[in-house]
């Protein structure tokens, strides 16, 4: 016969259950206020940015070729005329929509420049908010959201005019579109997949090669897929064969109406300069020779940057291979298959670039946010996991100390540091139990209400963690960017002119410092003539009423004795030290009697 029991054991009983971190929201509709506000926090890099680095300026300098040209073969190839010729290979979409809308703005803004990518970044945002709630539902996709908006990675694309939100924005609606038609009637097309088709056509106007990668996860989860398509996995052999048809067709349709929406561009390039576009097409420029990192400081700075969030992406991880091998309803498994697959996918394509001299690739952000998306949708699911206490105890005492040992490591730049503070973290939280009751002076026991205390504390800590770090680290102007400033402001107050003559040292200046003057000046006529010892007569350059003479050198240059009797130069404001030369501007015009 059964020992009844007493209130005091039920209450003991009652006090252990686990239940979940936070309590469920109902009705999604109060999360979109909140999606909105997410979407607004790259704006806040906004305000600490400073001018473009060079391969920002090389993006934007396209757009400003596109906005001058003057044929339509000029306008299908930006940087055709010189302008951003480094990036003639790269896809297109990014500089017409910029030369379209920033032309509209103002060209000489930065601000105008910084407004069309934060447009874009808070879209994806929203996107993958999107995506995440077909997952998970509305607090999945907001968690998802939080993470990605405060990442490193989309605070540099939102105030960037690189294809990088332009190309994460597209692929994430793609996805939506792809997902959307396999989990809807069985039938050969429908709206979202067109709808997911065009989007990763653009999105192959518009990052190329990263795009194409996308289609590895589209195959490999139409292949595996397995059941009906509402209906639990089980299902007779002949059942997974007509389903197995029926991924294939789909995704078939899928980059047939996706090519032949997006392919001319390609096929067109691939005619008019052979292999060599292909090759640059794929490799991204890697010609530029811009400051790359080593594959060992490349994987240092992104644990560095998941510090907070590694260990939810850790139990994301092991989230979705156990749902993977349990039995469920085959739109859950689906879905956590595709995403597995595609966060392999990027995750393999990442360590091939870093392995290879394409690390030094231009499109370097565009990979870093094809691996970004699907890792944020697996944060998104430790954190739930967490959330739903659907983790072992052990897991969840493991999360709280990794992600303090990793923080540890991550600000003090000390794996001695961060090993240490680890060790003390897993001491402290295996002691709990046993010093807690003692400190309270046996007033009560741990309970599972203390822990749960806990986690709702580490949770929230780590959400707010990364949400700071990412803003508060977010790299201030330097002073090369503080003299592209004090540029752009003299040349500002200078009234149009017919053309500029640059004269540098090596008869070559940074994009950068280009990106200022060309934005400034879309129409005039830039003479770059060459190193000082190697210059164009002036007597050979057809004379303009006024123009404008920029002299970056080591050393002050008279340029007044060259000049011809009847013209006179007037500096403007004092020199500007710009990487180690002297910058002096100079309005020429005819001498005054």
């Amino acid at each position: 016969m059964a020992k009844p029991l007493d209130d005091s054991q039920l209450l003991r009983l009652a006090s252990d259950l686990r239940t979940r971190l936070f309590s469920p929201v109902r009705g999604a509709t109060v999360f979109g206020p909140l999606v909105v506000l997410v979407g607004l926090i790259p704006s806040l890099a906004a305000v600490l940015c400073g001018e473009f680095d060079d391969p920002a300026a090389g993006w934007a300098l396209r757009a400003v070729d596109v906005s001058t040209a003057a044929e339509i073969q000029d306008w299908l190839e930006p940087g055709r005329n010189g302008l951003g010729d480094g990036y003639l290979d790269q896809a297109p979409l990014s500089a017409w929509f910029q030369a379209v809308s920033v032309t509209s703005l103002g060209l000489d803004q930065l601000a105008s420049w910084h407004l069309v990518s934060l447009a874009l970044a808070c879209c994806t945002i929203w996107a993958t908010y999107s995506l995440g709630r077909r997952l998970g539902g509305a607090s999945f996709g907001l968690v998802g959201a939080i993470v990605l908006a405060t990442h490193p990675i989309m605070l540099r694309s939102a105030i960037s005019p690189s294809p990088t939100a332009l190309g994460l924005l597209l692929i994430v609606l793609a996805v939506n579109g792809f997902l959307g038609h396999l989990e809807g009637p069985s039938q050969l097309v429908s709206m979202r997949m067109l709808a997911g088709a065009i989007a990763w056509g653009l999105a192959l106007l518009a990052v190329g090669p990263v795009a194409v990668v996308m289609v590895i996860p589209f195959l490999v989860h139409s292949w595996l897929l397995q059941g009906g398509r509402n209906e639990t996995a089980a299902g007779s052999a002949a059942a997974r064969v007509w389903q197995f048809w029926l991924g294939i067709r789909a995704v078939s349709v899928f980059l047939i109406t996706a090519l032949s929406f997006s392919g001319w561009w390609q096929l067109m390039m691939l005619a008019n300069h052979g292999r060599e576009f292909w090759l640059g097409w794929w490799a991204g420029s890697v010609e530029l020779n811009f400051p790359s990192a080593t594959p060992h400081s490349i994987w240092r700075e992104w644990l560095s940057q998941q510090s907070f969030v590694l260990g939810f992406l850790l139990v994301g991880l092991m989230t979705v291979i156990q749902e993977l091998r349990r039995p469920g309803t085959e739109v859950s498994r689906r879905r956590c298959q595709f995403v597995l697959g595609w966060w392999l996918t990027a995750l393999a394509a990442r360590i091939i670039f870093d392995m290879t001299p394409l690390r030094r690739s231009i499109m370097i952000d565009a990979w870093d946010g094809l691996f970004l998306l699907p890792t944020v949708l697996l944060i998104a699911w430790g954190v739930r996991a967490i959330s739903l206490r659907q983790a072992q105890l052990a897991v969840e005492g493991s999360l709280i100390c990794l992600t303090l040992g990793l923080c540890s490591w991550r600000f003090f730049h000390s794996a001695w540091i961060g090993s240490l503070v680890f060790v003390l973290a897993v001491g402290i939280v295996a002691l709990l139990p046993v010093v807690m009751p003692r400190l309270r002076r046996g007033a009560r026991r741990w309970t599972e209400r203390d822990w749960k205390l806990l986690l709702q504390v580490a949770v929230v800590l780590s959400i707010a963690g990364h949400m700071s770090a990412g803003l508060v680290e977010f790299p201030e102007p330097n002073l090369e960017s503080r003299s592209l400033t004090e540029l752009r402001k003299r040349i500002a107050l200078l009234k149009s002119v017919p053309r500029v003559t640059l004269t540098t040292f090596q008869g070559t200046a940074p994009e950068s410092m280009l990106f200022v003057l060309r934005s400034r000046w879309p129409g005039a006529e830039f003479l770059v003539p060459g190193s000082l010892h190697g210059r164009q007569p002036r007597e050979q350059v057809a004379k303009v009423p006024t123009e404008l003479m920029i002299e970056w050198t080591q050393h002050e240059v008279r340029i007044m004795n060259e000049l011809p009797a009847d013209r006179q130069a007037t500096p403007v404001g004092d020199p500007i030290r710009f990487r180690g030369r002297r910058l002096m501007i100079y309005e020429v015009g005819p001498r005054q009697r």
